[in-house]
């Protein structure tokens, strides 16, 4: 595959010239937005988009399209549930033939598939948000499916898949972080506790990143050793800022086909920031239904633009005195830098939200 070799951008009165280089490390595939659960925090919620599932020939286009990159591991996620796709069993088998892949799934749909993805799958991330009471994921069986994973694993003699646990800490659901270590005992190796980006106003106040639950988190950062391996968000805005999408050469191809840069720029909603509004406006750089993933990915603004936050050129909203009067800050449209899209407001890069 043959592509320009470089592209100058002009910043701070000179030019920089940028390598275009076929480095995708790592694809995010979203194979359908819809979903089968209603959970009250989630980016569906204000959104109106149509929905639709990925087909088997625009799943299989993109893996022809992959053979340019050196591609470490293939990522069924996205904002929607991805065992709904009907071809979700015939696509992972496609793909391990030549990737490692791994799910971030709700678990519901996992009992009736979980004899087919044992021993193939290398790691499934299971969303939990409470480990007692009723779940607000819409079941109370995530802590079940976890045990007969694990069960079907020790049965076929299989070490795939990985466990690990997304869980998102809330107000409500602080009090249960204390019991995260003991998930290790039915087979969990890995956790990710991410915060609350809140979608609606009611959601705001549930936020545990405003320094008002200090204790309980301090208190279970300290057990934490005694468990599986942590991966552990900050709990206040940092000046560092990083964009592990960026930093970790990740695209998301959407199911169907739009290929964007991050899950959050994937798809339109309202997030609030500290209580301020913002209207997320999806941005894309192509369509692989239109162009190869290798045309996209060297695309001139592509490059740019990972160059760009990869490098922290673009503003930082979330602690500028200003924000609340800007313009800029109502939308991710672009920012008071010139960039397009605006990736000031993003708690992701602030390690406030992580993602696997």
């Amino acid at each position: 595959m043959k592509c320009k070799e470089h592209v100058k951008l002009k910043i701070n009165g000179g030019y920089v010239i940028l390598e275009k280089r076929l480095d995708l490390k790592k694809v995010y595939v979203e194979l359908t937005n819809e979903c089968n659960s209603s959970c009250k925090m989630c980016f569906r919620n204000n959104w109106d988009e149509e929905e639709g599932m990925m087909d088997i020939q625009l799943f299989k286009k993109l893996l022809n399209d992959l053979r340019y990159f050196s591609i470490r591991e293939i990522f069924f996620g996205g904002i929607g549930e991805a065992t709904l796709n009907p071809n979700f069993i015939e696509m992972l088998k496609i793909a391990k033939k030549y990737y490692s892949v791994s799910l971030s799934t709700n678990g519901i749909l996992i009992p009736d598939i979980a004899e087919d993805i044992v021993g193939v799958l290398d790691k499934i991330y299971v969303s939990l948000d409470i480990l007692k009471g009723r779940s607000e994921i819409g079941h109370e069986d995530s802590i079940e499916i976890i045990k007969l994973l694990d069960e079907i694993k020790e049965k076929k003699s299989k070490d795939k898949p990985i466990i690990a646990v997304e869980f998102v800490v809330t107000k409500e659901n602080i009090d249960q972080l204390p019991l995260l270590p003991e998930l290790r005992k039915i087979g969990v190796a890995e956790i990710i506790i991410s915060n609350l980006i809140p979608t609606s106003k009611e959601l705001v106040n549930q936020i545990v990143y405003d320094g008002g639950e200090k204790k309980s988190i301090e208190s279970f950062i300290q057990r934490c050793f005694k468990g599986p391996r942590y991966i552990l968000p900050e709990f206040k805005i940092r000046s560092e800022r990083r964009c592990n999408f960026v930093k970790g050469k990740s695209t998301v191809i959407r199911w169907d086909g739009k290929v964007s840069p991050c899950y959050r720029l994937s798809h339109s909603y309202r997030e609030y920031i500290f209580g301020r509004e913002v209207n997320v406006i999806p941005h894309f750089f192509g369509n692989i239904k239109d162009e190869s993933l290798a045309e996209i990915w060297t695309r001139d603004d592509y490059v740019i633009f990972r160059y760009v936050v990869e490098n922290s050129f673009y503003a930082s909203c979330i602690d500028c005195k200003l924000a609340e009067g800007c313009y800029y800050t109502l939308t991710t449209l672009s920012d008071c830098f010139g960039n397009s899209p605006n990736c000031g407001d993003c708690l992701w890069s602030r390690r406030i939200a992580i993602c696997p």
